[in-house]
């Protein structure tokens, strides 16, 4: 300890003498850490320990956390709210530990990294969480205990009672006598989980011989169910072999010793899928193995190759083989290079299956897939890289079935493997978005392209977001079936929701385009998801106005896009949601996202909406009343696209109402009223032809064009100067003769006014009152002539209408209100319903249930047709029944018993029809391509779902309009873009200005040559 007094101490000189001045000069102030030392020294107790330490005083370090007292019973809560409690816990721990993780250990983190450690000790040391812990491990152990015991017994019965083959007096294994002083143990016959069969135990203990290494029970099991010879009656043979393969093989592959003789038992049971897939990981993991004795050449690579074909049909391939070969190309491979070389190998013979097997499977596969191939390409290992280039590239030109997408193969793969690089991606975007679509994209393609898209969609650069949205809206319009897209939506979606809300319009609109697509393909998911969000984001409130109003847009354009999409969801959207919340909405977000849709919905559909538009009119204009200018600002724009879609078509639907708004009460609904009314006007002046005036163009009726003059006059006498002036000067240059006007439609005029008069209304009144005294004024009635006026009768409330001017045909609106849903996606529906009936049901044996289900599933999803798929289920499932009951049923459906099932499975669904190009012989046509599409690659669709047809012997010749993709068409067929028509047919595309220049007839002449011999030349030129 430092002496803090005031005497200097006395330092000792070497040769004796003592220096006081140096020690002076040495005990000065002590330093700034000695003072803290010193002051924290001061306050520590004497019964402390007095050594200090980096960390302050040893006596002040904090004693490591207790436990906390625990306050429960885990055997009194049970074992499922013990588990409960373990999970919510643990939870919480991996979510402090992952924030642990995310502190930099910087000096200004070290309070809070202190703060997050203790809590974690806190978390961990919890009372009821460790007594919670204790309880359910002592459970699962217990249960351990009990399963080697029941084991134990089942190798002792096993063992007991051997294996005695036909014809052989040397069994290869005896069977183990049984320990002195051992207790008979009753047998129990092994069942699996909910499986309704009893183990065999001689086929139990045929199997384990097998594994054992008897050449005699490998060549016994290899020959199949019922070729075995056994003593005793065996009844559930197929079972047995499966549930003692999984428990025996496996075991045996973990030790170099006993291997060969389960690879052996393995490659005898390739005809048992259920009994050996499970051993497939094990035996991926020997791809690195040169040594094998077994195998031929020392690899496994062939036994693999025969493992991943699971069956006659490969069925069960997509659900229980594929996704342990992806495994395999990341960490399934433990390190193992030469297992995910080899794995890519296998997996390029499994796709190539799956194309004819099990193609909309493929499909639904292919993201995985992909992504499973796209980080393989990262891997650290060149070995592994190249292969996975190599087998990328093989997908691009051979299984990508899109004849516009295997052209760039090249440009997309190495995009994706330099994945950093904008430029290359760049190049691939500004390639696809100028290639013209002729055929559907299917998965693979998707899968190729979607990886450069979705990453332009991430972009923040306006151009690279623009391409990335549009080839997106147009794959997803050309996809060759919608159900291939369901992968891919919880990653497209939360990106097209983002390119939906975006700033930009032109960028909205083609999300929205998306949209529209997706919930024609996807109405589960429309129903679940997009209706939903779209009908939340229409009334957007967030604190910057600007931002709430680009929502709304975007949620208008998104919304009806997918109205127009499904129109059996747009009447009932208008009426009972848009409608509502215009008139009665909470909030003034809420009106104006009404109208943003109505803008939206008039303008993308302009046919489909019309039936719907008199009855949204008469809202959107009463809105022009609010208050709100968040509210007049999209009725005014709605209203306006409304004149714009249908003022040249249907003026008569929106003439009576807009003439009416003229004399609404309010001053500023009014003026809002005449500046569109004036709007309407000037497109009512396109159809006025020379000499003709609003008086007596043939656009409108004679009534209809007496009632809008009429509507201008009493207009010219409001008390408003801002519509004296607009109806003055519609007045003015609408008509040649002002004089001669009024003259004509002075009896109607006047009934008009006697109507506004008696309505009670303000506005109505008032404006009839100024234009009776001006018209009393000029001489024109007098006061009593004018109470002998007949007022008009009103239609639906509107002066100005007569019966058919306020709505369409009736047929035209019940056809829109009945619009059909879209149709049900049979095979996904089946495959759904067919995993819950067999999940639920105990018909078929315990290990077998898990095959069953997957081989049936798959059969229901790759047929079109019950009769196509019980033929496809009882080629893959014959192997599984037993040898009697498949003589006795005659097919493998009913040996297994699950005929009920499959009828509980199809009940209420349809047979769909086959689809395929009608042959020559039926329909005498060279070529015939259904669903034919054609599209450029902005998303500007010009054929969609249409029949190509050629037949012998014609010549044929496209119409269309400029641009419309004549020549684009012809060429296209010429140079093969068609995949569909068959390369065997040769095409000669001679081009019109070759033809003109070689032709030796004109045109009168080439139709004679074709034409009858009877046409007369004067028929021929008018034709």
């Amino acid at each position: 300890p430092l002496a803090l007094g005031r005497r200097a101490p006395v330092i000792a000189q070497p040769g004796g003498s003592v220096s006081p001045r140096r020690g002076q000069e040495r005990a000065r102030m002590p330093s700034g850490l000695d003072a803290a030392l010193s002051s924290m020294r001061a306050n520590v107790p004497d019964s402390m320990s007095q050594k200090v330490n980096y960390n302050g005083f040893d006596g002040m370090k904090k004693e490591k956390p207790k436990p906390s007292e625990c306050t429960i019973d885990p055997e009194e809560l049970g074992t499922e709210k013990c588990q409960k409690i373990i999970k919510e816990q643990e939870f919480k721990i991996k979510k402090t530990r992952e924030k642990l993780a995310g502190l930099a250990p910087t000096k200004k983190n070290k309070p809070e990294i202190n703060a997050t450690k203790e809590q974690l000790e806190l978390f961990t040391m919890d009372g009821n969480y460790r007594a919670a812990l204790t309880y359910v491990r002592r459970l699962e152990e217990e249960e351990r205990d009990r399963k080697r015991g029941e084991k134990d017994r089942e190798d002792e019965e096993a063992l007991a009672g051997g294996l005695q083959l036909k014809g052989k007096k040397n069994a290869p294994e005896q069977a183990a006598p049984k320990r002195a002083g051992s207790k008979e143990q009753p047998k129990e016959p092994a069942a699996a989980d909910g499986g309704p069969f009893e183990c065999d135990v001689e086929v139990v203990a045929v199997v384990r011989s097998a594994v054992e290494g008897s050449e005699e029970a490998q060549a016994q099991l290899k020959a199949g169910a019922g070729a075995g010879a056994y003593k005793s009656e065996i009844r559930a043979e197929v079972p047995s072999i499966v549930s003692a393969g999984i428990e025996n093989i496996q075991q045996k592959l973990k030790r170099a010793a006993t291997r060969d003789h389960a690879l052996r038992t393995i490659r005898a049971l390739l005809w048992n899928p259920p009994a050996v897939l499970p051993c497939m990981s094990a035996v991926l993991l020997l791809l690195d193995e040169a040594k094998l004795k077994t195998e031929p050449l020392g690899k496994a690579d062939d036994l693999c190759q025969e493992l991943t074909k699971c069956g006659p049909r490969g069925a069960a391939v997509p659900e229980l083989v594929l996704p342990t070969l992806l495994a395999h190309l990341g960490a399934a491979a433990a390190g193992k290079w030469k297992v995910k070389v080899g794995c890519m190998g296998l997996l390029k013979d499994v796709i190539h299956r799956m194309e004819k097997d099990t193609p909309k499977q493929l499909g639904l596969q292919m993201p995985k897939v992909m992504m499973a191939v796209r980080d393989a390409v990262g891997d650290a290992r060149k070995e592994v890289k190249k292969e996975a280039e190599v087998l990328l590239r093989h997908m691009g030109q051979e299984v990508a079935g899109t004849p516009e997408i295997r052209g760039m193969a090249d440009a997309i793969v190495t995009s994706i493997l330099d994945s950093a690089n904008m430029e290359k991606a760049a190049a691939a975007l500004h390639g696809m978005s100028n290639t013209t679509f002729m055929n559907t994209v299917d998965s693979c393609s998707f899968g190729l392209i979607f990886p450069i898209v979705s990453r332009a969609m991430r972009e923040q650069a306006h151009e690279a977001k623009m391409k990335g949205v549009q080839i997106v809206g147009a794959s997803v319009n050309l996809i060759a079936d919608p159900g291939l897209l369901v992968p891919y939506v919880n990653e497209l979606m939360p990106m097209l929701k983002e390119c939906l809300m975006h700033p930009t319009e032109g960028i909205q609109h083609e999300a929205a385009k998306s949209f529209g697509s997706l919930a024609a393909g996807l109405p589960a998911l429309c129903d679940e998801d997009l209706m939903p969000y779209l009908l939340d984001k229409l009334q957007s409130a967030e604190t910057n106005d600007d931002v709430s109003e680009v929502e709304r847009r975007g949620a208008g354009l998104g919304l009806a896009a997918v109205l127009l999409a499904r129109r059996d969801l747009l009447s009932g959207c208008i009426f009972r949601t848009v409608l509502p919340r215009i008139a009665n909405g909470d909030t003034q977000e809420t009106k104006a996202g009404g109208l943003q849709l109505i803008q939206s919905l008039a303008h993308r559909g302009t046919s489909a909406f019309l039936p719907h538009m008199p009855r949204c009119l008469q809202t959107v204009l009463d809105a022009l009343q609010e208050e709100s200018e968040v509210i007049t600002k999209q009725a005014v724009a709605a209203v306006k696209v409304l004149v714009e879609e249908y003022a040249g078509t249907y003026p008569h639907l929106l003439l009576p109402r807009m003439q009416q708004a003229l004399f609404f009460a309010s001053e500023d609904a009014r003026v809002f009223a005449m500046e569109l009314f004036f709007f309407l006007c000037e497109k009512l002046a396109d159809a006025v032809k020379f000499g003709q005036d609003f008086l007596s163009f043939e656009a409108l009726s004679v009534r209809q064009r007496h009632l809008l003059l009429s509507s201008i006059f009493i207009a010219r006498s409001d008390k408003l100067s801002e519509l004296r002036r607009i109806a003055s000067l519609l007045w003015k240059e609408r008509l040649q003769s002002g004089p001669k006007a009024k003259g004509e439609i002075l009896p109607l005029l006047l009934q008009v006014v006697r109507t506004l008069k008696d309505s009670g209304r303000k506005g109505e009144t008032d404006a009839a009152e100024a234009c009776l005294s001006e018209l009393v004024g000029a001489g024109d009635v007098t006061a009593e002539d004018f109470e002998k006026v007949t007022p008009l009768e009103r239609v639906d409330g509107i002066i100005f209408a007569q019966a058919g001017d306020l709505g369409v045909d009736g047929a035209e609106v019940k056809d829109a209100e009945e619009a059909s849903p879209p149709p049900q996606r049979r095979g996904h529906a089946l495959a759904d319903r067919a995993s819950r009936t067999f999940a639920a049901d105990e018909k078929v044996p315990g290990p077998l249930r898990e095959y069953v289900r997957v081989v049936v599933s798959s059969c229901c999803l790759e047929t079109c047709t019950r009769a196509a798929a019980e033929a496809a289920m009882d080629e893959e499932l014959r192997p599984m029944a037993e040898k009697k009951a498949l003589d006795a049923a005659g097919n493998a459906i009913d040996a297994l018993g699950i005929r009920t099932l499959l009828d509980e499975v199809f009940d209420g669904i349809a047979d769909e029809e086959e689809k395929g190009p009608k042959s020559e012989a039926e329909g005498g046509a060279l070529v015939h391509v259904n669903n034919l599409r054609m599209m450029y690659g902005g998303g500007h669709l010009l054929l969609k779902d249409t029949t190509l047809e050629l037949r012998r012997g014609r010549r044929y010749g496209v119409v269309g309009r400029n641009g419309a993709g004549k020549t684009t068409l012809m060429n296209t067929i010429a140079c093969g873009g068609v995949s569909q028509i068959p390369k065997s047919i040769k095409t000669l595309h001679v081009r019109p200005e070759i033809l003109m220049e070689s032709s030796e007839l004109n045109a009168l002449q080439f139709c004679k040559k074709d034409s009858a011999g009877e046409t007369s030349e004067e028929q021929l030129q008018e034709a």
